[in-house]
């Protein structure tokens, strides 16, 4: 054998050595691609996830400010409620201590609306009243009776007269027909 075909051996002899190597290296190359384009569905999915629980954080806080305004208006209710609870035992007691002043007075029973004038706000009676012991001063009778009210257009749920109509008038002037 001739050095030149040797050398041809031995050239050919590496070649299919390198493109073995070449071709385990590509192998792994590809190995590796699928290994990344798996890493990079997971890392993928670990964003949306990630994403979704920077939502339900997100939520959670905004729950948790609502829940911190309800509670701040349960407790200014449940003040409120007390401080009307009070008020009315307070009333309560008030209305009490006015009925045991009349049931232990000698005077006969006369209501509020008994003592005031016609058309007097009771309110001032039930003041005029406290201020006399619960014992109630006769007021002077009125001088005239109360008027009757207005007169409602034929009853109590008769519609207005019709425009046009005998007895419709604007005005000062009066449409009759003829």
């Amino acid at each position: 054998m001739q050095p030149l075909e040797l050398e041809l051996g031995t050239a050919r002899e590496q070649l299919r050595e390198v493109r073995q190597h070449a071709k385990a290296r590509e192998r792994q190359f590809e190995e590796m691609l699928v290994a990344a384009d798996g890493v990079k569905a997971e890392v993928g999915q670990l964003r949306d996830r990630l994403r979704s629980y920077d939502a339900l954080v997100a939520r959670a806080r905004g729950l948790e400010d609502d829940n911190r305004a309800l509670e701040d208006r349960v407790h200014h209710l449940g003040v409120q409620l007390e401080r009307e609870r009070s008020e009315r035992a307070q009333w309560a007691r008030a209305r009490i201590e006015l009925l045991t002043q009349f049931c232990d007075s000698n005077a006969p029973a006369v209501g509020i609306a008994d003592t005031a004038a016609p058309g007097a706000n009771t309110d001032e009676a039930m003041l005029r009243l406290l201020a006399t012991d619960g014992v109630p001063k006769p007021q002077p009778a009125p001088l005239f009776p109360p008027s009757p009210p207005p007169p409602h257009y034929g009853g109590a749920y008769a519609p207005p007269p019709a425009a046009g109509s005998p007895t419709h008038s604007v005005g000062s002037r009066r449409f009759d027909r003829d």
